[in-house]
Formats: structure tokens, sequence, C-alpha cells
């Protein structure tokens, strides 16, 4: 089976300038998607070709297992969750200001983005900023078994009320760079990482008060520190030597 849509509807109009969306609305049976004005404006030459994005307005609520045809982990994650944001932009610059996510008290989001040249993929960069991502326990095991194999075998099943901040830019060259620093119960750290074209991941991970009794549930053991320098070949799947 495949995705249920339910009062799906939108009314579009285009002509040699622009483009209007409006009237948009998508509907499953526990999300919805809705914007009441898109408008696109362009102009193209033989030397070149401009758009303006004017900025519109788009929010929702997306409940995961309705999208369980697509992946099946997502049958178990039944939460909604509503997000909101808005986007504006041209040929040069396309800006997401503010894009917000919440589930009640368990998952809030702020970020926010700029993707330069978008119709350009070799300039084309992606750069986003998250001033504060959040997971409440009760959300964390719905999140992690999707993407984590054997979750409830590893250590990161101890994680607790994550907490995370940080910089996330995939350039030109595509490099995808990212720093940041992320809090939970066992202990906080941060990072500065590099994933290159070689698909090698390269960089720091730093911390001063891992709980490592939590972690091993020995209560003789305490708070740790540490400093790693990471290299590793996710092709190959080995850690590589470092310097």
């Amino acid at each position: 089976s495949g995705l249920s849509l339910h009062d799906t509807h939108f009314k579009l109009l285009v002509n040699s300038q622009q483009a209007h969306l409006t009237d948009f609305s998508i509907s499953l049976p526990h999300s919805h998607i809705a914007t009441d004005s898109l408008i696109v404006d362009f102009q193209h030459s033989e030397k070149d070709s401009t758009f303006t994005l004017h900025s519109t307005p788009i929010a929702g609520t997306i409940t995961p297992n309705d999208l369980a045809s697509i992946e099946k982990k997502l049958q178990s994650f039944s939460t909604p969750i509503h997000f909101s944001f808005s986007i504006k932009g041209d040929e040069k610059t396309i800006t997401i200001p503010d894009f917000n996510v919440h589930s009640g008290n368990n998952i809030t989001l702020n970020a926010n983005a700029n993707i330069s040249h978008p119709t350009n993929e070799k300039l084309r960069e992606i750069d986003s900023h998250i001033s504060y991502f959040n997971l409440k326990d009760e959300e964390i095991p719905n999140i992690a078994n999707i993407f984590i194999p054997n979750y409830e075998d590893s250590l990161i099943h101890h994680i607790k009320d994550f907490t995370y901040s940080g910089h996330i830019k995939y350039n030109s060259t595509k490099e995808l760079l990212s720093d940041g620093h992320f809090k939970t119960a066992i202990g906080s750290a941060e990072y500065d990482i590099i994933y290159d074209t070689d698909k090698t991941l390269s960089g720091i991970i730093s911390g001063d008060s891992l709980h490592i009794g939590k972690i091993l549930n020995d209560k003789q053991l305490g708070i740790a520190s540490f400093n790693f320098d990471v290299t590793y070949n996710t092709a190959s799947s080995h850690t590589l030597p470092t310097a």
C-alpha cells in the first residue's frame, strides 16, 4: 500500500513572467501541509535567467508513521510533529530565516538557513545554523531506532535529554563541515569536523564531563574528560591513523 492522500488541492496560474500557487494543501491521515500563496517572478534571456521568490510562510504537521509505506521503520513513530517556516530569495540566495519544529515539549528545533546559487550545482552552498535542538527522553528511542542499528544494545541508548546547537555547511567543493555543542544526561561535548569528497570524516571531538559510571552502569566510576582527533573513512569503514 502507498501513501493515503486526503483533501489535496491547489491552484496554479503560470504566464511568461510569473508562477502563482494558491490554496495549496496536502493531507495524509494524521498529517497536513499548507500555504496560502507562493509567488515566483522570473525572467529569461539568452544571457541570463533570474527569478524572485516572494516571502512565503509554510506550516503543517507531520506524523511520521503516515510515511511508513516509504520507510517501514517509521511505523512505530506516531508523535505529531508541528513545523513552520518562511522562505524567500532569488537566483543568488534563498533564505529560510526561521525554521521551527515542536512536538509538545518533547521535540524542539529552532534554525535558519541560506542557499547560495541555488540553481547552479557547481557554485551551490547550503549554510545552516541550529540555535536550539532538544529531544526529551520519550522521543529519543523513536528517532534513534530509525537511524541506528541495534540501538538498544549500543552505548548510545544511555543518552537522555539531548540538546544541540551548531553550524552545518555544505560547500561548493561538495564538502560537509560542521561544528557545535551537545549536552545529554551522561555528559557534554564539542566538535569540529569535516566530511570530504573522499568520504573521510576528520576533526576534533572533546568534552569535560562524561559520566563513565552511567554508561557502564558502575557507580564506582566517575566523570572523565576526553579529547579525540578523529579520522574515519566511511567507504572502507576503517579508522585511519591520525597525526
